[in-house]
């Protein structure tokens, strides 16, 4: 359970730091994936790729979030939504940061972005873990 919290502990951590960092800023990333196709023989629209790229940054590791939360918090009651709302918390506390930072900008739909990745992950990640618990169940009881 320790492991447990500490690697929640981090991944906010990691969220935190990252999103307050210069190069995590639309132009940083958008010269690194400048750099990374630019031996594509096709032309890109750099901009368009950067919105997607960072935008599914946002959904997916906000949604992970959410997901270790809720691992953690598995034995309290409303241990999901209580995982939801603290993810979503962070995306808030996330955007306000970044809203001080000069060159980072706080908006409001990123939380959106952040508030959606957790809901959708967890009920992914609910279906894959009850799935699991009857297919455990079903060969106990010999019907697989």
């Amino acid at each position: 359970m320790k492991y447990a919290v500490g690697i929640v502990t981090g991944w906010i951590l990691m969220l935190v730091c990252m999103y307050s960092m210069p190069v995590f800023t639309g132009h940083g990333t958008g010269s690194v994936l400048l750099t990374l196709t630019s031996w594509l023989p096709v032309e890109i629209n750099i901009d368009l790729l950067n919105i997607i790229v960072r935008k599914s940054t946002h959904f997916i590791l906000y949604g992970a979030l959410a997901v270790l939360l809720w691992r953690v918090l598995r034995k309290v009651k409303y241990a999901k939504q209580l995982a939801w709302m603290i993810a979503t918390g962070c995306g808030v506390f996330d955007e306000l940061c970044q809203s001080f930072i000069p060159s980072r900008t706080g908006v409001w739909y990123d939380v959106v972005i952040d508030s959606t990745g957790a809901f959708l992950f967890l009920l992914l990640a609910s279906a894959i873990w009850n799935r699991k618990g009857k297919n455990a169940h079903a060969k106990e009881e010999g019907y697989v």
